[in-house]
């Protein structure tokens, strides 16, 4: 560093330093003096970690958490994202995605299993059309996937029964 030039620290509205590199210069009129831009100070902030970040405030430095940026989901599934500085992870965040909740996966597969009833009521109304009647093996896979739709929870890896082969003359 040369003597034209001082080291400062420059800080947002709130105090809190952006951690560039910038320098002051003298002042022309009075010797000795620099300066220095508002919202800058020549008082060196301390060391900094991970997801800290150095306010100025009172003519001094503090260190407070931040994690602005991280993406994190609560217990209920939902995705956040913490936005300000000193805002901390609240109690049972994860910073990984647990994937969908047990609800969700059951819901899903719920919907997989109306998916297949409406494909067994376009059968049905096939074989009305042909004359033909609605086959037993049909019926049973209906009275599983009604099964399924009534449950308020269950094995969503279950596999869902298979659809038999089409009736005959439809």
């Amino acid at each position: 560093m040369s003597m034209e030039q001082k080291q400062i620290y420059q800080c947002d509205e709130d105090g809190v330093w952006d951690r560039q590199l910038k320098f002051a210069r003298p002042d022309p009129h009075v010797d000795g003096e620099w300066l220095i831009p508002g919202g800058c100070t020549d008082v060196a902030p301390p060391e900094l970690s991970e997801h800290q970040a150095a306010v100025f405030a009172g003519g001094e430095w503090s260190v407070v958490v931040d994690k602005r940026g991280v993406v994190f989901w609560l217990p209920t599934g939902e995705r956040a994202v913490i936005t300000h500085i000193g805002v901390d992870l609240p109690p049972g965040a994860l910073e990984a995605d647990p994937g969908p909740t047990e609800a969700q996966r059951w819901a899903a597969y719920q919907a997989l299993a109306q998916a297949e009833l409406d494909f067994s009521d376009r059968v049905s109304i096939r074989c009305s059309k042909a004359g033909v009647a609605y086959p037993q093996d049909w019926r049973d896979r209906d009275a599983v996937l009604r099964g399924v739709m009534r449950a308020g929870s269950g094995d969503p890896d279950q596999p869902l029964p298979e659809r038999p082969a089409f009736p005959s003359n439809t």
